[in-house]
């Protein structure tokens, strides 16, 4: 809990980011650490202890992200603007990270075209297809949605990338690399 609350805290002295944008951070700071408390059973760690970590951990985060809240709400704005298709959820069909998409043209001679019109689409895009092609299909496991995709990745990156995620699964599914569920 000590690593937890030092990084919340880290969060929290930065004056470059927004209140929805620190909310977003410091959400999922919290969920990754309730997280790991569970991944520790893989390690023999006792489910019972590990439950109780898990509940501790979130009693303390939650009470960080409370007091925000309450501190902020005024700055705190909810999104009115609904995008249906920041719901949907996808699940991936491979195992791994993509290296290089330019890989999966060898497996069907359709997927350049699918694959060049995205890259026209999305000019210029440098260092950031390495991170949409290691780190999304991360999320893509058919339990978050597309908006919770973009939030971890918001999370991982600092930068707001939710219509680019939405096309980038959109291809992954065009490449039959992942399904809707």
């Amino acid at each position: 809990e000590v690593m937890m609350m030092d990084d919340l805290a880290h969060i929290l002295n930065r004056r470059d980011l927004s209140a929805n944008d620190t909310f977003k951070m410091l959400k999922g700071i919290v969920d990754s650490y309730e997280q790991t408390a569970m991944d520790i059973t893989r390690f023999g760690l006792d489910e019972t202890i590990a439950k109780q970590e898990k509940a501790y951990v979130h009693q303390l985060g939650t009470q960080v992200i409370e007091r925000f809240v309450t501190m902020h709400e005024h700055q705190l704005v909810e999104t009115l603007e609904v995008h249906p298709e920041r719901e949907r959820r996808f699940k991936r069909l491979f195992v791994g990270p993509i290296r290089d998409l330019d890989d999966y043209i060898a497996k069907d001679p359709k997927n350049e075209v699918i694959l060049e019109k995205f890259n026209q689409d999305h000019p210029n895009l440098g260092f950031a297809i390495h991170s949409l092609q290691s780190l999304v299909p991360h999320f893509l496991d058919g339990q978050h949605t597309l908006q919770e995709v973009a939030d971890a990745m918001f999370i991982e990156t600092e930068k707001h990338q939710e219509e680019l995620i939405v096309d980038f699964v959109e291809l992954l599914a065009q490449l039959d690399l992942v399904k809707e569920v």
